[in-house]
């Protein structure tokens, strides 16, 4: 492809493969081997670090194309394809565990015994799965509001993805009203980690592609 980045994809190589591991080890067999547990173990494998730096690889990805070209229905197509790219995965993960709860293949419960953990295997699939409430979870709650009876507890960032993306099209859009849009971005980023906000990850991810547009990077 075309102006393909090939480190950010290395990047989420990694941050992937640090999730796999922070739930396998950390969170499933930490019961059974302590070490798992450890502050090291959790320092160097930490799936919540993971997840925020996907967020800023997505403000990142998502204003690229905007920044290459300067046309405003560039950074609006990006939206609606991300949204449609979210969807897929979204639809293919909720129809099979849907499918799976109607042959009655959801060993969840046990699975929450033989790992002494009810944290987050005990809070999966505690309800009667329905077709209608699944479409409605797959297209719409899972985006834009909080759904009682959850087919995937582990796509919860689904919603601040979508949210995230929206906030980055109407910053680009909005560029060039600002004097010093740069500064403002990275100065409102921060602020907003530093108050624990995901937001403030979408916009240091666009600060980001800014600074690549300029050719800093």
């Amino acid at each position: 492809m075309k102006g393909h980045i090939k480190y950010i994809d290395g990047i989420r190589g990694i941050a992937s493969l640090s999730v796999v591991i922070f739930h396998f080890f950390h969170e499933a067999l930490g019961s059974f081997v302590p070490v798992f547990r450890s502050g090291i173990f959790y320092t160097i494998f930490d799936g919540h670090e993971d997840v925020m730096i996907f967020f800023i690889l997505s403000g990142d990805a998502l204003s690229i194309s905007y920044l290459r070209k300067k046309i405003e229905k560039t950074i609006v197509y990006s939206f609606i394809k991300r949204y449609f790219r979210l969807l897929f995965v979204v639809f293919v993960s909720y129809f099979s565990v849907y499918v799976f709860m109607k042959l009655h293949i959801d060993p969840y419960r046990k699975a929450q015994y033989i790992l002494d953990n009810n944290s987050w295997v005990g809070e999966g699939l505690d309800f009667r799965p329905k077709f209608y409430d699944f479409l409605q979870y797959s297209f719409g709650k899972v985006f834009f509001g909080d759904a009682q009876n959850k087919y995937n507890i582990f796509l919860w960032t689904m919603q601040y993805e979508i949210l995230g993306s929206f906030l980055v099209m109407l910053l680009c859009i909005s560029t060039k009203y600002m004097k010093e849009p740069k500064a403002y971005i990275l100065v409102t980023s921060i602020c907003l980690i530093l108050f624990q906000s995901y937001a403030g990850l979408f916009m240091f991810g666009l600060f980001l592609s800014m600074m690549r547009a300029e050719v800093f990077f």
